[in-house]
């Protein structure tokens, strides 16, 4: 009869295994009668045998701790069977199942929280077979972590959710509720006008400022700027304040038990023009035999970065070495900000190639005592003297050979073209044993030495201004033919 060694916990698979040996070597199989009901019910293994001798796994589930009585016998691969033999197991207690929440340390069932708070989920899970989470924010699969931390801004019933190895289903769940928080507002009134809820106010000096304050679900205010005038006692009330000095912006503070609000009080100030940015725009003709484009386009950009709107149109001059000056003008109304303004001056030709000084300058009109002056500042802040590179166009270079294919130590006929030479460009041919420092222009030609590898040729030309632009061919060699 096989020998058997049984052991089982409840609800899970039974180590059981199962062993003989046949007095002949035949191999094995082995019927198993779960139920000591006379039948038999499985064998092991299922298809085909083993060598005799060799242990033989026989998994089977037991749900109870019940003693139970099973049957084993064995089987040769020539039909010759032991008789049956009886074993009894009594399953072992499945280990409890636990499905444990938390949320801040806390088992609930309600933890409460401010709105933009961050929660810590932990939670242990054992003897399980599967688990699923459920509650906003919270993604992680319960079953390969164990917490998860995440910002909630809104009630939520968070379920851990499992199916224990006994099939049931087992849930711990903790509700979030949000606290109600404390508010504060800041509002204004400018002189005898109506009071404003607005994040910023603009004022003149000698203005009446009086802020007003309110809050909820807080015993008192406070502000840290007592410095300005502003005193704060209790959860609501009103206080003029100390207007700031012109061109300043002045954050007022209101603090609620946490809760915060500011009113930025900005007394007008004057506009100013930063320093304009200086380039080259679009380039004329350019005529080959003199070397210049028929004209230039100058672009400059510039903004207002004072602290109120420009109130009148702002003169600017544009110059440039050796061309007359262009003036224009910048429309009234400039904002404060980063959108700015931009403009293109042409200066006609004949434009040079190389380095080229353009400045320029731009008056900032202001309002002085309410009458409109205008101020020429004269500095490096509305002015900038730019020197650019009035570049060389491309000249259109064209290298080619008559053959880009040769059989070993042959030549070929390197040939290039240049379609638009002009003053101050000189050009070279390079290559394996072939040199050609200052080449005809506008085209020409040159035999090449022996080729013995695959080789490039470059045809360069530069200007005096530093430009330059590069064409290339590549010949290559084929093998070689013996004659017999």
């Amino acid at each position: 009869a096989p020998t058997v060694a049984a052991s089982c916990t409840a609800g899970s698979p039974a180590n059981i295994t199962l062993t003989s040996t046949d007095p002949n070597g035949n191999q094995l199989k082995y019927g198993v009668d779960w139920d000591n009901n006379g039948t038999l019910d499985q064998w092991f293994p299922g298809t085909g045998f083993v060598n005799s001798g060799t242990t033989q796994n026989a998994p089977y589930t037991w749900n109870d701790t019940v003693p139970h009585t099973f049957r084993v016998l064995a089987e040769d691969n020539l039909g010759a069977s032991t008789g049956w033999s009886s074993h009894n197991v009594t399953c072992a207690p499945a280990p409890a199942t636990v499905t444990d929440l938390k949320i801040n340390n806390s088992d609930g069932p309600t933890v409460s929280v401010n709105s933009g708070d961050t929660v810590n989920l932990t939670w242990s899970v054992a003897n399980v077979s599967s688990c699923a989470a459920y509650g906003t924010g919270w993604s992680s699969n319960p079953m390969t972590v164990s917490s998860a931390s995440f910002v909630v801004n809104s009630g939520d019933t968070y379920i851990l959710q499992c199916v224990g190895a006994d099939g049931n289903t087992y849930t711990d769940a903790i509700d979030i509720t949000i606290n109600t928080p404390p508010t504060a507002n800041l509002q204004v009134k400018v002189n005898s006008g109506a009071v404003q809820d607005v994040p910023e106010v603009d004022v003149n000096q000698g203005d009446i400022v009086t802020l007003y304050w309110s809050s909820t679900n807080a015993a008192s205010c406070s502000t840290p700027n007592a410095g300005q005038g502003f005193t704060v006692s209790g959860p609501n009330g009103n206080d003029p304040v100390i207007i700031p000095s012109p061109g300043s912006n002045t954050p007022f503070i209101l603090n609620c038990a946490g809760a915060t609000d500011q009113l930025i009080v900005r007394t007008t100030a004057l506009p100013n023009f930063n320093q304009p940015i200086v380039n080259i725009g679009t380039l004329g003709t350019f005529e080959p035999a003199a070397g210049t484009y028929s004209f230039v386009d100058i672009y400059f950009s510039t903004a207002n970065n004072g602290g109120s709107a420009t109130q009148n149109a702002a003169p600017y001059l544009v110059e440039m070495t050796g061309k007359p000056s262009i003036p224009g003008t910048i429309p009234s109304g400039l904002a404060t900000g980063a959108t700015g303004y931009s403009d293109t001056v042409r200066f006609n030709g004949p434009i040079t190639l190389g380095s080229a000084t353009v400045k320029v300058s731009i008056d900032t009109p202001i309002a002085t005592n309410g009458s409109v002056a205008e101020v020429t500042e004269g500095d490096a802040d509305n002015t900038n003297t730019a020197t650019l590179t009035v570049p060389p166009p491309n000249p259109g270079l064209n290298l080619t050979a008559d053959r880009t294919q040769v059989r070993h130590l042959e030549t070929t006929t390197i040939r290039w073209s240049v379609a638009t030479p002009y003053a101050g460009l000189t050009c070279q041919v390079d290559g394996p044993n072939l040199n050609l420092p200052n080449i005809n222009l506008p085209s020409g030609s040159n035999p090449t030495a022996a080729i013995n590898a695959k080789s490039e040729f470059v045809l360069k030309c530069t200007h005096t201004s530093g430009a330059s632009w590069t064409d290339s061919v590549i010949v290559e060699t084929t093998g070689t033919i013996e004659e017999i």
